[in-house]
């Protein structure tokens, strides 16, 4: 194997082994907002329009309404939901353009 071709090699491993590092949080992230989702998406469905409880007495602690802890959740879940797909996405077309790439030189 010539130089070049080994030195590229290297890279390539080098740049998979830390996208995948970077994937695994993500997934996480991605993981754990979802859940918040559907647990969410399950309270309307059997009716549960009040504010969630999950949150116990740490609004009375805080001095704030649950209405306004309520909403402060929800703005958190659509926050780690948009942060962590569309970081995902991101992370996706770069690998699947840098593949593209590497094809497209050989």
């Amino acid at each position: 194997m010539n130089f070049c071709a080994k030195t590229e090699f290297e890279f390539t491993e080098e740049y998979h082994a830390r996208l995948s590092s970077k994937l695994i949080p993500l997934f996480i992230y991605a993981a754990l907002a979802t859940s918040f989702l559907v647990y969410r998406i399950g309270l309307v469905l059997v009716g549960y329009y009040r504010p969630c409880s999950c949150m116990g007495s740490l609004t009375e602690e805080l001095h704030i309404s649950p209405e306004i802890a309520d909403m402060a959740m929800k703005i958190i879940l659509a926050y780690l939901l948009i942060g962590s797909y569309g970081s995902l996405i991101w992370l996706w077309r770069k690998k699947r353009m840098a593949l593209r790439a590497a094809v497209d030189e050989q």
